[in-house]
């Protein structure tokens, strides 16, 4: 990278970055996806990774303050049993007077990084589908509509489909690294039944053809979408911490109580002498 690069990867870095917190996990820190940066940033995809980093900024963040309010809001009962009809991430029941608050707390938080993700993934998916069709136009023949061109790619082919089976991948191959596109087009954009090639084979030709014709771009492109699988999966892991903060109601005691609760309102419950 140029110092320009450098100098531009460092401040979305810098921008991004969040305390490391091992409770949280690797997966939904922004260092996570550190070996992305240089390809994306030196190839003009910096807005997917300073977006992907921001994701993940703001999930660990905000997985930090969830379990320091959860912390904060639980109390500890020595030698007391208390039960409130309720559970969430840690032992200690909640606070009642804090419930309400607590859980409104966290719907707020859940629904910033709902925003976050959804902002995130629309740059992600977006660069994404133009890096797709910037590598589709490089495997392209840009002359294949003229008359002439037609003719020698109908005659590759079926120099292709005449070899024997074992034969006809090597020779395509050769024509990859020969660099000859309309020849490798002509094949990549037939059908299988004209070339004799398989669909196993024509997706490992085209791969070659991809890092031949648009290696840069290809690379970028296969970055972007580890980037894109990464945050979905971090995605997954925040929404799964998220929901062992949130308080939930435990049926058992619930329902213990409030039939408890109905005893003592209907008078059931009588003094003995």
């Amino acid at each position: 990278m140029n110092e320009a690069h450098t100098a531009l990867l460092a401040s979305i870095e810098q921008n991004t970055s969040a305390p490391p917190d091992t409770a949280n996990g690797l997966q939904v820190h922004p260092s996570s996806l550190a070996n992305y940066g240089p390809v994306l940033v030196e190839g003009g995809s910096s807005p997917v990774y300073s977006s992907a980093r921001g994701l993940l900024k703001t999930y660990s963040e905000n997985l930090s303050a969830m379990r320091a309010a959860d912390t904060a809001v639980r109390q500890t009962h020595p030698g007391v049993k208390l039960e409130i009809g309720m559970t969430g991430g840690t032992k200690n029941s909640i606070d009642p007077n804090r419930l309400e608050e607590f859980s409104k707390s966290l719907d707020i938080a859940f629904s910033k990084c709902g925003k976050a993700h959804d902002a995130a993934r629309l740059t992600i998916s977006t660069s994404l589908d133009a890096l797709n069709s910037e590598v589709a136009s490089k495997l392209k023949d840009p002359a294949a509509n003229n008359v002439s061109r037609a003719q020698e790619a109908g005659e590759v082919r079926a120099m292709i489909r005449a070899l024997k089976p074992a034969e006809r991948m090597g020779a395509v191959g050769d024509l990859i690294k020969a660099g000859d596109l309309p020849a490798v087009a002509a094949v990549l954009h037939s059908s299988p039944i004209i070339t004799g090639l398989n669909s196993k084979s024509l997706g490992i030709l085209k791969s070659l053809a991809e890092a031949q014709f648009a290696g840069p771009i290809a690379t970028r492109r296969d970055v972007t979408q580890k980037v894109l699988q990464h945050i979905d999966a971090a995605s997954q892991e925040f929404v799964s911490k998220f929901s062992a903060y949130r308080p939930r109601p435990n049926a058992q005691t619930s329902a213990t109580a409030a039939r408890a609760m109905e005893t003592l309102r209907s008078g059931a419950a009588r003094v003995t002498t």
